[in-house]
């Protein structure tokens, strides 16, 4: 594997881990947070429909030197075979439209760490419980529900 793909692939998997943004609103419950949410991504869907695109992404080749005693040659190797793909061309604006409704309902988008196991350990994550306010050392935690919550010890 070349150093780029190894680093390339480390940042991902690490990216991975992190928390994503948080929508925050003081004394907000994560159900009502949820709900809001759902309703803007609702209001989004009906205000930016999908957009359907379809493309084709050609093979994608590369060449090896071949020798063989006196006479050598690049040799065509496939790297990656054609493919047609689909994606929502409206995807990224629908996006854009839930993180407006949100910010028009009194949130915004914080970004925290994810709370150590010493935190966490032992301890229940609210569910309906006011969001707390936000210190140095308050943190993200993902809920069995595949949510993140705020916490601060």
């Amino acid at each position: 594997m070349s150093p780029r793909i190894f680093i390339l692939t480390s940042v991902m998997i690490l990216a991975s881990c992190a928390p994503p943004n948080i929508f925050y609103k003081q004394g907000s419950t994560a159900i009502s947070t949820d709900r809001d949410r759902g309703a803007c991504e609702q209001q989004a869907m009906r205000d930016v429909p999908p957009q359907i695109h379809t493309r084709y992404i050609p093979p994608v080749y590369s060449y090896r030197p071949v020798c063989n005693g006196t006479h050598c040659y690049n040799r065509q190797i496939l790297v990656s075979p054609g493919r047609w793909e689909q994606y929502d061309a409206a995807a990224s604006l629908r996006a854009k439209a839930v993180d407006q409704c949100m910010a028009s309902n009194g949130y915004s988008q914080i970004s925290l760490p994810r709370c150590e196991e010493d935190i966490t350990r032992g301890r229940k994550i609210p569910i309906n419980t006011p969001m707390p306010t936000i210190t140095e050392q308050s943190c993200a935690v993902k809920a069995k529900s595949g949510q993140w919550r705020i916490i601060t010890p």
